[in-house]
């Protein structure tokens, strides 16, 4: 019985003093969490007015501004929480918590805010923001370390290729591709067949972007094992790298009966870019069908304007 009063009179003794510390909390600090309260519970209007009546009793309070920034990204006004957070003294520091607030919303504007406008939050939270449940959330923070171009960044990234999210596969393959590393074009090759056009955009660049001559065995190997829609960006790569074999498709896809195809040619000529094939490309322009000579006409001017070097 003794052990069971002095167990009461310890829990009685921690709650006294949970409450005394909740009385001697400034009152900006209870102002700040009950707005947090608010929003946590779905009622933004009435976060709002009690924000909007602390803030005007403690305009210098920062808990409040950090609050009110916290609003601003839930609220999906995220250029006023940006200018708001340029004039913290540590930017950084309020990103990372946003990033690991409960609220969804919340982290996934954070998330977007450090890729929009970069700050010095720390690689590592960006990384751990890649396996976050909210798919908006991991595309920003993929897009934010592919940017950085880190080479740590590599592992997480790859794994993101098999992401769920389409919008998330195609930041990590855009990442991938800035880091240049010489392995992610045979990554590529695996997924040319995504299921996701924006995917399937990014991939191609990527994969015409980084090939070299060492590529060459694995691009032979793997072509007649691809599906027939992703065969022509491969033979565009292999193109590219000056393949007779390659050279010789792409030329008689230009001249296919398939104004479809002959289109996709002179897309992948200009993307590539296939040099070699640039008198191919100039007879296309002058193609019967409308649609081809636009395509070429996008292909020559992205080839002379920004003059590749042979590879």
């Amino acid at each position: 019985m003794a052990m069971g009063r002095n167990g009461v009179h310890h829990g009685i003794a921690v709650g006294l003093a949970l409450a005394l510390a909740a009385c001697h909390r400034p009152p900006d600090q209870t102002a700040a969490r009950e707005v947090a309260e608010l929003l946590r519970d779905g009622d933004v209007r009435a976060a709002a007015a009690a924000l909007d009546r602390a803030r005007h009793q403690w305009p210098d309070s920062p808990a409040l501004r950090q609050q009110q920034i916290l609003f601003l990204l839930k609220t999906e006004q995220i250029d006023a929480a940006g200018e708001m957070m340029r004039q913290l003294p540590d930017q950084a520091a309020l990103l990372v918590t946003a990033l690991r607030a409960r609220d969804p919303v919340i982290r996934g504007n954070a998330a977007r805010l450090i890729a929009d406008q970069p700050t010095a939050v720390p690689s590592r939270v960006l990384v751990d923001g890649l396996t976050d449940s909210y798919a908006p959330v991991r595309h920003h923070c993929a897009r934010e370390l592919g940017r950085r171009a880190e080479p740590s960044s590599l592992r997480p990234l790859f794994r993101l290729l098999r992401d769920p999210d389409g919008a998330v596969r195609a930041a990590a393959v855009t990442g991938l591709a800035r880091l240049k590393n010489p392995h992610a074009a045979g990554w590529m090759l695996f997924m040319l067949g995504d299921a996701d056009a924006l995917v399937r955009h990014q991939v191609e660049a990527t994969l015409l972007a980084l090939v070299t001559e060492s590529h060459r065995p694995l691009l032979r190997q793997k072509l007649p094992q691809l599906p027939v829609a992703s065969r022509l960006v491969v033979v565009a790569a292999l193109a590219k790298l000056n393949d007779a074999d390659a050279l010789a498709l792409l030329r008689g896809a230009t001249a296919d009966e398939s104004a479809a195809i002959r289109a996709r040619a002179a897309e992948l000529i200009g993307r590539a870019p296939v040099l070699a094939l640039v008198n191919e490309l100039d007879r296309l322009r002058n193609d019967p069908v409308p649609e081809v000579r636009t395509q070429a006409d996008r292909s020559w001017e992205m080839i002379h304007t920004n003059p590749p070097r042979q590879p």
